[in-house]
């Protein structure tokens, strides 16, 4: 019985196309959310960033498994090829074993054409607990002399039942000691309603050859969960022991939470208090103080005021600092919000307080805008110039959208000083199907010299019926005939579990007008059960697709070689010199199938099943 199954192919022409053996459809997958942004109850409200033309869809080709029926597919084997017009070679072979929680090995070959045959390159092995934790992961390279296993990193955990992680530690292999020698090391501790009160962060002495502290971080909790204590220690080296660093304590009553923070005083070997804290429950009062060490009290130094709107939105901050000078409050920064009735923020203002001019003197400003649904269809920012003494546009975006909330097109702006006017900057066009798939993704941007949208990238993507991205085409924009050319192409076949099984990638030859194959990468995969091949000669060979129902390809076996087909009743019903390592089998009927591969005097036997 084998732990797992290789299967691998190359086409024989590169300009095979696999496409015609996917149906182009529409993906089900359910959409996600387009926008959405958190504000700290602690904060005024801010703008997310938001990079124009980003779309939140993304589209991975670094597939690893996916779950159908109820079943996994993981991968077991991964073969990248790279393809030039005149021949094709294999470049990498990745295999890959499995248990009941993932992946357990993975070995990496080069292909030397020297000695025509796999080398080593890099070996990961992976342990788990009994509840799937990884608790040891070591990594391999390989001694490229004798193409043994070398040791290069290993990482251990430790978890608790709640699967609560308890050590994390790293080490690197000496070769002049033959043995691990750590890196660094974390260990943590919980209560038992999940906190974790106690970090330990620690490095590798290579003078004790042990390890040795660095930080620790030791926390406590209230009955509801609030953080009531946090200390951070450090390392002292010349007591061998933690010696304090900072400490914070959180306190809550009914109508007010403070916050004081502390630092260590080596001399008296104690804390002392740096600064605190006071808030109102409700938000409306900040209260912040500083520790006097002349008069051992606190010294009332800023105050924040906050004021709220009937949804608890907060629509005013104004920031005071103490001026020991006047004995009095001085203003230093205004935040002012607006909402609409959909709880939208649509308006937010920032000022500042100029000592000179004795005025307040605006630093940021912006304004949205939203559909019914919630999508924000306009954004713009502005900056105070002390020139004119009133807001300049900064940067602007508008977007629209689809029936189901997709972006479908948008238009990103600069403020041009010269015109004092919005000048186009880039543009972005979203395609997207009935089942919310995209399949157009292009980006433009603004040629001043031309006057007109020049084009920068754009992707069109294709699915079969299971929801597979079977075929994605990417184009570049040609600017002597203004308008968009071919660049790359990648195909994709899946399996029946929707495991990505093949991707080829192709290059666009302008001058020959035709694809040209760049790289090829095949993988199999695990479905928690195994094939029994039967081999009678040390030399394997690999069967791809197997089952399979029209064409078989024979890997590992150099051309020209001869096959013979044999039914389990001895018949024998296909014979074929091979020239290259497709055969046609669509003639069989269903059902398990030997077949013979014959070349230099020696025999190979192995199974084949066809199934229709």
């Amino acid at each position: 019985m084998r732990p797992y199954i290789l299967t691998i192919f190359l086409f024989a022409s590169v300009s095979d196309s696999i496409l015609g053996q996917q149906q182009v459809g529409l993906d089900h997958a359910p959409k996600t959310d387009l926008f959405q942004s958190q504000f700290s109850e602690n904060q005024m409200p801010l703008i997310p960033k938001k990079e124009p033309g980003l779309h939140n869809g993304r589209y991975s080709t670094n597939q690893t498994n996916k779950r159908v029926n109820g079943q996994y597919g993981f991968v077991t084997s991964f073969l990248y090829y790279f393809s030039s017009p005149t021949d094709s070679l294999v470049i990498t072979k990745t295999e890959r074993t499995y248990n009941e929680f993932g992946i357990t090995k993975r070995c990496v070959y080069w292909w030397d054409t020297d000695v025509n045959d796999w080398i080593k390159a890099s070996k990961l092995e992976i342990d788990y607990d009994g509840n799937g934790n990884e608790i040891l992961i070591i990594h391999y390279n390989s001694n490229k002399d004798t193409n043994d296993w070398l040791e290069d990193q290993k990482t251990e955990h430790l978890y608790n039942e709640k699967g609560d992680e308890l050590l994390e530690a790293y080490y690197h292999w000496d070769e002049n000691i033959n043995d691990w020698i750590g890196d660094n090391k974390t260990e943590k501790n919980y209560d038992e309603f999940g906190n974790r009160i106690l970090w330990c962060d620690y490095g590798w002495d290579s003078n004790t050859n042990d390890w040795i502290g660095m930080w620790k971080y030791e926390s406590n909790y209230d009955e509801v969960g609030n953080l009531t204590l946090d200390v951070t220690y450090v390392w002292d080296s010349n007591i061998n022991n933690w010696v304090g660093d900072i400490k914070r304590e959180n306190i809550f009553n009914d109508n007010r939470k403070i916050f004081i923070a502390y630092n260590w005083n080596t001399p008296t070997n104690d804390w002392i208090a740096a600064w605190k804290e006071e808030e109102n429950i409700d938000g409306t009062l900040l209260l912040g103080y500083l520790w006097d060490s002349d008069t051992n009290d606190w010294l009332l130094k800023w105050k924040t005021e906050n004021t709220y709107d009937e949804n608890n939105n907060r629509i005013l901050s104004v920031g005071h600092k103490w001026d020991s000078a006047s004995n009095n409050w001085v203003g230093t920064t205004i935040h002012e919000a607006d909402y609409d009735e959909l709880g939208n923020l649509i308006f937010g203002v920032q000022y500042k307080w100029d000592s000179t001019s004795n005025t307040w003197v605006g630093i940021a400003k912006y304004e949205l805008d939203f559909d019914e649904s919630g999508n924000i269809l306009s954004y713009a920012s502005y900056d105070w110039s002390s020139a004119t003494n009133d807001w300049q546009g900064s940067n602007k975006w508008e977007e629209s959208y689809d029936e189901n909330g997709n972006i479908i097109f948008g238009v990103g702006y600069s403020w041009d000083k010269n015109t004092n006017e919005w000048a186009a900057r880039n543009k972005w066009e979203y395609g997207f199907d009935e089942f919310g798939n995209k399949v157009l993704d292009s980006r433009y941007e603004w040629d001043t010299i031309t006057n007109d949208w020049a084009g920068i990238t754009k992707m069109e993507y294709f699915y079969d019926v299971n929801g597979n991205d079977i075929l994605s085409i990417s184009y570049r924009w040609d600017s002597e005939i203004n308008n968009w050319i071919m660049r790359r192409k990648n195909e994709y076949v899946f399996d029946e579990l929707g495991n990505r099984v093949i991707q080829i990638r192709y290059d666009w030859i302008s001058d020959k007008q035709e694809w040209v194959v760049e790289e090829k990468i095949f993988s199999s995969y695990w479905t928690g059960t195994t094939t029994e091949v039967t081999e009678v000669a040390k030399k394997n060979i690999f069967l791809y697709p197997n089952p399979t129902n029209s064409y078989l390809y024979i890997l590992e076996m150099a051309t020209p070689f001869d096959i013979v087909i044999i039914s389990t009743q001895g018949l024998i019903l296909k014979q074929e010199r091979m020239h290259s390592n497709q055969t046609d089998i669509s003639a069989l009927s269903q059902g398990v199938y030997i077949i013979k591969v014959y070349r230099d005097e020696k025999e190979v036997l192995s199974k084949l099943i066809v199934k229709n």
